[in-house]
């Protein structure tokens, strides 16, 4: 695996991203900025400006981008072992069921782990259709969350 130069050609970046990505996937502002570092609340440019990151809390960065701890945690984890689906069986799954077991209320004390939102959401609906007996659900136009790329890709709404 190659080292991450010190140099990016930001250009080059979003030319790259222009020609491989799928619109709806591409940044939805007219001058994006490249992020190349990050430390905590901190992200730095292809320029070396520094910024404030108050969206890092997505997904994986709530504790901050590279968090010691955390970089340590990854790093001992995928030198044993990587990616897995839950078809398999994992210690650290079962652990962290029964983690979530112990401090669930009543007696919600089995997990369904899963990938993303969109994921999540299809289990939500599949768990509801099996307490109930029922096969109708609810749903509001636009309410999907990935409708906006939807309505982009589809050439609905022009990002700006």
């Amino acid at each position: 695996m190659s080292a991450i130069p010190d140099v990016v050609d930001a250009g080059a970046v979003a030319a790259g991203s222009r020609e491989f990505l799928f619109k709806c996937a591409q940044p939805s502002y007219a001058d994006p900025i490249l992020m190349v570092r990050a430390e905590g609340a901190k992200v730095w440019d292809a320029a070396g400006r520094e910024y404030l990151d108050f969206f890092s809390g997505i997904l994986t960065t709530s504790v901050g981008h590279c968090h010691p701890e955390v970089v340590e945690r990854v790093r001992d984890q995928v030198g044993r072992l990587g990616h897995t689906s839950t078809l398999y069986l994992t210690e650290n799954q079962v652990e962290m069921a029964r983690r979530l077991a112990e401090i669930a209320p009543g007696r919600l004390q089995q997990t369904f782990f899963t990938n993303s939102g969109t994921e999540a959401i299809e289990t939500a609906i599949v768990l509801a259709c099996m307490y109930t007996g029922r096969s109708e659900i609810i749903a509001l136009r636009y309410g999907l969350r990935c409708m906006h790329h939807v309505r982009q890709a589809r050439g609905r709404e022009e990002i700006k």
